[in-house]
């Protein structure tokens, strides 16, 4: 540059600017003129089809040449505006025009007025795109049919199990085979292909969507062509379920498209034009740090649910009515398949099942801890033929219903096959095994529909993650006033307003977007530590030796190698985000049976009914005592003996239910003998042989199973039934009505005692009757034998650990779906039931009347005697799942389960009185009994919506609760393992309830050092744009650029690790932690920080 050059300004208007302008209106234009375009080319018919089935809408659109051009065009002006700032930046530093010769020196003002313009322009078009960014990339594409589509915009409005709501939209790319034959897209994990006839792209299935029917599976027998299956996998595809995993700049990429990272590359771009060049690196560099972290998070958590999702291996299966062994993939709808007892392996990677298939013929049983969080084998059984029950052969068997335990589902893994008759099976394989016809596959089966509701069902509401808006609105509010008050003196130039930005924009650090984080992966990683860290839950007992025996106690049901209780507890977080809500937890739900109670049962002994005049109440005839147990003998001794579905594995395991298992070992200490398959069963001293015929498993609506049993000696049929005790009740008519109600209060009694209570009853029948009639008329008519009684053991730390929850905040709950009666009284034992409360039991006597009993003294209560304070006492609720529909029917649901503001803690102030119910003591429901896997998910949504909205969690050992632990905030499975599961969102491999201790110390130490971070960064931001502001207002001067680097390079991220590090407390707080960005002690402490 020449020494006598003249300085001049660069008018706004300059030819450079002005091609400029010129380029950006033609782009606007472009883009409206392409939105007409896309009006005028939209078809009157076939654009758009709705898959009504699925909640799906479909839009068909295909790729332009026009519509690329604009969009590259678009594209590349932006680009361009990134380089036009950082060649002005050049420009600057070394003191030359970027952008031709204008013949003189431009000022400093010419460089700082073109990169304004640029850097305003670019920062705000940026923020339209992401506002637009759907909008954009449909106005890229022309609207057209469907059929010659070759995008779909696919958009969804989906309602889970929850009565949830979300919708979702992703536009997919059409894929076709080489010759074009068959055309598909790919939508929320499932393959959607072109059906001519219905003009739309829809899942293809052969049995209706309701479910298949017994006639459809068993018209499957002879299994299918290999014509047939090769047409089915070309139109839908192999039998996989591809979780997408974004490359990694493909995630990072969608990361940055976002306004927090538009804000930091804004804020990076200030300090390079200012000559602060190494801290605006240091800027893009945090950025981009945060960026990887969160990406890697996201992408490894992905990877996990990929890996869960994927299951390989070899199976039998039948086409051209032949057997062959296949690769799983292979597999169609409609395919028979056997599974052989030999596939089962205690090993992790075999037996794993990859399809939802139903038992024709054998039965099963499987491992599904992965898949429902149930520790214990499940048996599955051979759906009834047509022949066996005409009557409901069309009817849909939907594998979500009770006809579950007809379906093996993939994911689960086989523990053992057998009872199809070996010259169905593959010649080739031996042994034993079961016939199945494949009904679900890919996504949809139920593994994969669980899958699809983990990744895109509705998001867990979380008020913090709403509140981060508004601290950076407030962040953002306050650089407004920063930057008015400092331009104030300077009379807004150029210069000023620079420095003010510069000042200003740094309020907001690029650390934020991981602050949060930082605290969740430190409490993950701590509760997944497992056995290399030990960490102990202070036990509630004052009294060394009392504490010293309840854990010795307590090895009996732990599984924890030292037996310590709290050593060796950890908990695996499928979800690290919802760490932080688990730490706002104040209601807590707990199944019974398994969480509270030992999975297993002791069997007490019977009762039987013989005096039906008396009004003595019989006696318990006790099976543990020598005297007593020779009374247990004949017909309720037979049915005791024979009424079960418990299987035999690995040549001589006993597989079924606790209390059939029970019921087995009971018969033979009385001294019945089984042969190895347990269908033929001898009488004690060497009496005669009974043989099972048939036998009908558990039926979750009409309570009941039954077996039909010859006596050999005799030749004589009988039904064997038992069930709960309202169920057999009803079905013994012949029985007078006082010796119903003698029944009925004696089960309630010993019910109410703790006892796990079944009646039994039998009726003969001829043995065409027996293999004829259906099943409800063979479960009719029964004669009453008496009742069955089982001792369900609470584990011995759960009341201490229920205390230590109470104690910290959270209220607690049962929901059970054994008898209210028997929920009452482990309530009562663990301290659900606070001691010393009355206990009423809500019960439907008459269709839309509820009766309230008092459970001690068996006497009627009228309700408007314990809504005012109690009836003068306090007073806790029990209802059965009758009641609680008929509740929740009249709208009168809420009202009992929450404050009613008539206790005397209602009126206490807040901070005196903690959140959520755990200070109410007005008389509300505490057990919901006798509740259908439907209602546990209820009740868990009663408590979360409004007008309670209680930060919900549910602990159970999945099974029938796996609803409710997907529902919940925080649900924790006690599955028995620690790993990946779509059971719940928390799983752990220990029995106790101790580990949802540890569980809430963790999430909330989450809580406070993620809040504590995000307070920390706030606050550090607002303090330093002010000392930026002081500086400069009252000494001219500016912080040097290592300064700079020093507080946002070395001090923030280091005080941010330390932050996110602290462990968790010894026990739960008196007080949850506020969990609220905005609330009076986050404000408090911003403040006062």
């Amino acid at each position: 540059m020449a020494a006598d050059q003249e300085i001049g300004d660069v008018p706004l208007y300059a030819p450079f600017y002005l091609c400029n302008y010129c380029v950006f209106v033609i782009i606007i234009l472009l883009h409206f003129s392409k939105l007409l375009l896309n009006k005028k080319a939209r078809p009157a018919h076939g654009h758009t089809a709705a898959l009504e089935s699925e909640g799906i809408t479909e839009l068909g659109y295909r790729r332009t040449l026009l519509g690329t051009a604009i969009q590259v065009l678009a594209i590349a002006w932006m680009i361009w505006m990134e380089v036009g700032m950082l060649l002005l930046a050049i420009g600057n530093y070394y003191g030359f025009w970027p952008f031709g010769r204008v013949g003189f020196t431009p000022t400093w003002d010419s460089y700082t007025s073109g990169f304004l313009i640029a850097w305003v322009a670019s920062t705000f078009l940026l923020m339209i795109s992401i506002r637009f960014s759907k909008t954009l990339g449909l106005l890229y594409l022309e609207p057209c049919e469907l059929r010659v589509a070759d995008h779909v915009m696919m958009r969804s409005h989906n309602v889970d199990e929850c009565g949830t709501t979300s919708d979702h939209a992703e536009l997919c790319t059409v894929k076709s085979t080489a010759g074009g034959s068959i055309r598909w897209v790919a939508y929320q994990l499932s393959r959607y292909s072109w059906v001519e006839e219905v003009a739309l792209f829809t899942s293809v299935s052969i049995f209706n969507s309701e479910g298949p029917t017994a006639k459809d599976v068993f018209a499957g027998q002879g299994g299918r062509s290999s014509t047939e299956a090769a047409e089915f996998l070309t139109i839908d595809g192999k039998n996989e379920i591809d979780v997408p995993v974004p490359s990694f700049l493909k995630a990072l990429g969608n990361e940055l498209f976002n306004y927090f990272y538009v804000y930091q590359l804004a804020a990076a771009w200030l300090p390079v034009f200012w000559e602060y060049i190494t801290y605006g690196v240091v800027l893009i560099i945090l950025s981009l740090a945060s960026a990887i972290t969160k990406v890697c998070t996201e992408r490894r958590q992905r990877f996990e649910l990929r890996d869960m999702a994927r299951v390989t291996g070899e199976v039998w299966v039948k086409r051209d009515g032949a057997w062959r062994m296949l690769t799983s993939d292979l597999l169609v709808q409609g395919d028979l398949i056997a599974l052989m007892d030999d596939d089962a392996d205690d090993s992790d990677d075999v037996g794993q099942l990859s399809v939802d298939a139903m038992i024709i013929s054998g039965s099963a049983v499987c491992d599904e801890s992965l898949l429902t969080g149930e520790t214990m084998p499940i048996q599955k059984f051979e759906v009834p033929s047509p022949k066996d029950e005409p009557e409901v052969m069309d009817i849909p068997r939907n594998p979500g219903t009770e006809n579950k335990k007809h379906y093996v589902f993939a994911g689960t893994k086989l523990l053992s096959a057998s009872g199809a008759p070996q010259a169905d099976l593959p010649s080739a394989s031996g042994g034993k095994g079961c016939l199945l016809v494949v009904t679900h596959r890919a996504s949809d089966s139920l593994r994969g529909r669980l899958l699809r509701t983990l990744l895109f069902g509705a998001p867990v509401s979380s008020t913090w993650v709403r509140e981060i808006w508004t601290v950076l609105i407030i962040l953002f509010v306050l650089g407004i006033i920063d930057f008015i008050i400092l331009n104030a003196k300077y009379a807004f130039n150029l210069g000023s307003i620079l420095n003010a930005c510069t000042a200003v924009i740094g309020m907001i650090s690029p650390l934020l977007s991981i602050a949060i984080l930082g605290g969740q992966l430190a409490s993950a990683a701590r509760l997944r530590a497992g056995n290399n860290k030990k960490r102990r839950i202070p036990l509630v007992w004052r009294c060394r030796s009392k504490r010293i025996e309840t854990e010795e106690a307590f090895k009996s049901c732990d599984d924890d190698e030292e037996g310590d209780v709290g050593g060796n507890l950890r908990v695996y977080c499928r979800d690290v985000a919802r760490l932080t809500l688990t730490g706002r937890v104040t209601q807590m739900c707990f199944d019974k049976t398994g969480t509270l109670t030992k999975t297993g049962l002791d069997f007490l002994g019977v009762v039987q009914f013989e005096e039906a005049d008396s009004s003595v109440l019989p006696h318990l005839v006790y099976f543990g005592r020598r005297n007593q147990k020779k009374r247990i003998s004949g017909p309720i001794a037979a049915g005791l003996a024979l009424t079960h579905t418990v299987s035999v594995i690995s040549g001589n395991e006993l597989v079924g239910s606790q209390v059939e298992l029970r019921m087995i070992e009971a018969a033979k200490a009385l001294g019945w003998q089984y042969d190895s398959d347990l269908k033929t069963v001898q009488e004690p001293n060497d009496g005669p042989h009974w043989k099972v015929n048939k036998r009908h498993t558990f039926d979750h609506h009409s309570m009941t199973m039954s077996v039909v049993a010859t006596d050999e000696a005799s030749g004589k049929c009988f039904v064997f039934c038992k069930g709960s005790h309202e169920a057999i009740l009803d079905r013994c008519v012949s029985i007078g009505d006082a010796l119903k109600s003698k029944a009925m209060l004696t089960a309630e009694k010993y019910a109410s005692e703790g006892c796990y209570v079944l009646a039994i009853a039998a009726r003969p029948v001829t043995p065409d009757e027996g293999m004829t009639l259906p099943r409800h008329e063979l479960e009719d008519e029964l004669d009453l034998l008496g009742l069955l009684l089982f001792r369900n053991e609470v584990k011995p730390d759960s009341a201490r650990y229920v205390d230590v929850l109470r104690t910290g905040g959270v209220d607690n709950v049962m929901i059970t779906g054994d008898s209210v009666y028997n929920g009452a009284a482990v309530a009562r034992k663990v301290g659900i039931i606070p001691h010393g409360y009355r206990v009423l039991i809500g019960d439907v006597v008459n269709p839309g009347e509820v009766q309230w009993t008092d459970l001690d003294t068996q006497e009627e209560v009228d309700e408007a005697t314990f809504l005012d304070k109690g009836g003068g006492e306090p007073t806790s609720l029990c209802v059965t799942g009758a009641c609680f529909s008929e509740l929740t029917h009249e709208d009168r649901l809420i009202s009992l389960i929450g404050c009613r503001g008539t206790c005397d803690n209602s009126q206490l102030r807040p901070g005196v009185r903690r959140p959520g119910l755990v200070d109410c003591t007005c008389a509300r429901i505490r057990v919901f009994g006798r509740m259908t896997p439907h209602q546990k998910v209820s009740v868990i949504t009663a408590y979360s919506r409004p007008p309670l909205n209680l930060i919900t969690g549910m602990c159970g050992d999945g099974g029938n609760d796996s609803g409710a632990l997907r529902a919940a905030a925080a649900g924790l499975a006690l599955s028995g393992r620690v790993e990946a599961s779509v059971a719940a969102p928390f799983s752990t491999d220990s029995p106790s309830i101790g580990s949802l201790v540890l569980l809430l110390r963790e999430a909330r130490a989450s809580m406070c050092t993620s809040f504590g971070s995000y307070r920390f960064l706030v606050v550090r931001g607002v303090i330093g744009s002010i000392g930026k502001m002081i500086l400069m207002l009252y000494a001219g001067a500016y912080l040097t650029p290592f300064g700079f680097i020093y507080q946002d390079l070395v001090m923030n991220p280091l005080l941010l690790w330390a932050l996110s590090m602290p462990k968790p407390a010894k026990t739960l707080a008196r007080v949850p932690p506020e969990g609220s960005l905005l609330g009076p002690m986050m404000v408090m402490a911003a403040s006062l920080t």
